[in-house]
């Protein structure tokens, strides 16, 4: 059974993303249900906004996951995404379901002096 949650903390896990496969990501919340968004030519945009880049390889020359075309945020889920463009977001894994997310982030510090 194609589980795409289970397959991206795989990949985060063999990769050393993350050390443990139950420990989180922190990401924005990029799209809702009902916004569309694009992986075009290696284009991420998200509501016709350009997002930044999509890399075919992670900083070890290892090959990403891709999707490309025309998408809409199915109900019940979000699209994570970040303004690096090297962070493992919803360019390379699509959306996910609302559900899983587990807290609220704020950030106390927004710029430095």
């Amino acid at each position: 059974i194609y589980d795409p949650l289970e397959m991206t903390k795989e990949l985060a896990f063999s990769r050393k993303w993350i050390k443990q496969k139950n420990e989180f990501f922190i990401k924005r919340v990029g799209a809702l249900p009902g916004d569309h968004y694009s992986i075009n030519n290696l284009q991420f945009s998200i509501k016709g906004n350009y997002i930044g880049p999509v890399s075919l390889t992670d900083t070890a020359g290892r090959a990403m996951p891709q999707l490309n075309g025309n998408y809409v945020v199915p109900t019940g889920e979000f699209l994570p995404s970040t303004a690096n463009t090297h962070s493992f977001d919803g360019r390379y894994t699509g959306t996910v379901p609302i559900k899983n997310i587990k807290a609220k982030v704020i950030p106390l510090l927004t710029t430095w002096w």
